[in-house]
């Protein structure tokens, strides 16, 4: 496993994934990858490079999803030419990568997502009737990017909506006024998509989890055999059951616990997704 800070949140095997898939890939139309028939062979030995796209509004540090496409893009960037399309992003973290700034409305979940999807929609649907391919592969996230080659999905929107209608989840700050508004109309906008991309989708799906496989195929109709499931990595040097000794006597005193008393963590940015109540 890779171990680098920059890559705690991907492993090789999500990289070898898209790699191997590059060729077996139905691209846009009836086109091919031509980039990849195009120009010399790689000798032997040599790794072929490829021109390796990835699209999401937000890429960087911070939030889960757009932690995990800057790592991915910077595991990749190590032997392929990578292209970040982003509404939002951290350029800092990103050395070895070329960003493509992509117009977008940076004002809540509903206008952001709306406006990041007709935009790049219309950019990757006009390369596609050019016939301008430029990349071997197009990584996307989910829905928004139905021209991907390859989708990666983190959660499941309609799981989210679900635990909220049954009451299994409340929200210690629940939005109003505009906000809630904007959040509602993100979340039903995404949900319909949702069910309309994954019914019918061709592209290659990478789910991050088996529970997130298994609410593809429950609550927007996917094919689970279209569905690979690559976990996200951990830095298993940062993250060791050595730690516990190292840390727990003076985490504890800091916390006032004694020692019968049982403490469980949680790190996480979306207790909704990750199923707890």
């Amino acid at each position: 496993m890779r171990r680098g800070y920059e890559e705690i949140v991907v492993t090789g095997r999500q990289e070898q994934f898209i790699v191997e898939n590059a060729r077996q890939i139905e691209p846009l139309g009836s086109q091919q990858i031509a980039a990849i028939d195009e120009g010399p062979a790689p000798q032997p030995g040599q790794t072929e490079r490829l021109r390796v796209a990835i699209v999401s509004p937000e890429v960087g540090p911070g939030a889960g999803v757009p932690h995990y496409w800057q790592a991915l893009a910077k595991v990749i960037a190590q032997h392929h030419e990578v292209h970040v399309f982003t509404a939002r992003t951290n350029r800092a973290g990103l050395d070895g990568v070329e960003v493509h700034r992509v117009w977008a409305l940076l004002a809540g979940w509903f206008l952001l997502h709306a406006t990041f999807y007709l935009a790049v929609l219309a950019r990757f649907s006009l390369a596609r009737l050019l016939r301008r391919r430029r990349f071997d592969v197009v990584l996307g996230i989910g829905a928004l990017t139905p021209f991907a080659d390859v989708a990666t999905v983190h959660f499941v929107q309609a799981r989210e909506q679900e635990l909220q209608s049954r009451g299994s989840f409340q929200r210690e700050q629940p939005r109003s006024g505009l906000a809630g508004l904007d959040y509602a109309l993100y979340s039903r906008t995404m949900g319909w998509l949702s069910r309309k991309f994954y019914r019918g989708s061709h592209t290659r799906i990478v789910a991050i989890s088996e529970a997130v496989k298994r609410d593809l195929a429950l609550f927007e109709g996917a094919t689970t055999a279209a569905i690979a499931v690559v976990p996200n990595g951990v830095d298993i040097e940062r993250f060791h059951p050595a730690n516990r000794t190292r840390y727990r006597e003076a985490t504890r005193r800091d916390l006032g616990l004694s020692e019968d008393q049982v403490m469980v963590l949680f790190v996480g940015n979306n207790l909704v997704s990750a199923s707890w109540s």
